[in-house]
């Protein structure tokens, strides 16, 4: 991978829009990519688990063939590309314009999932923090859903306008602690 652009960083927050609120993946400050609904949440979700996997697999893999082949690097390493080989290519459409790719590093055959924007190599995440990622668009859409009633509630209960229920709404970001652990 070329070098990464330390400008871009993932976050995935529930945005507020003139329509409510919907869950997005932030990358960087100019890409954001609305999760459209609970399919497409989950469909995002899985395809970064897959990347995920499919690298931490790779590398289990290479470790098991290293010991078995007394330290033949060549021999683990062409298992694993034969392995790649057979398996479907993964689909980024539920991440589009980004792409989660599984890496097995080779100077330190550890496992990698690089992210690419629109091509771009952006950075790199260890599979843990993939997945802790792909649980972040899940909970966001829930979270969304959510807020959409709160600030419903909100604004019919209390006579709130709808900008003043979306600043209620808002606010409650400083009082969520446990539950937001993957935002």
């Amino acid at each position: 991978m070329s070098e990464p652009d330390s400008d871009y960083t993932l976050t995935v927050i529930s945005d507020r829009f003139a329509g409510g609120y919907a869950p997005a993946v932030h990358v960087g400050e100019d890409v954001a990519i609305p999760i459209r609904n609970e399919i497409h949440a989950f469909a995002y979700a899985g395809r970064v688990i897959q990347a995920a996997e499919r690298a931490v697999y790779d590398e289990a893999v290479f470790r098991q063939m290293m010991a078995i082949s007394a330290g033949e690097a060549h021999t683990a390493a062409a298992l694993v590309a034969t392995l790649r080989s057979t398996r479907t290519r993964l689909v980024d459409d539920a991440t589009d314009p980004l792409r989660f790719d599984p890496i097995l590093l080779s100077t330190s055959r550890q496992a990698e999932v690089h992210v690419f924007l629109r091509g771009k190599p952006v950075f790199a995440l260890a599979p843990m923090t993939a997945i802790g990622h792909a649980m972040g668009v899940i909970q966001a859409f829930y979270v969304a859903l959510h807020d959409q009633q709160y600030q419903q509630v909100v604004s019919e209960t209390y006579k709130a306008g709808p900008l003043r229920a979306a600043h209620v709404v808002d606010d409650l970001s400083h009082y969520r602690t446990e539950s937001a652990a993957w935002l």
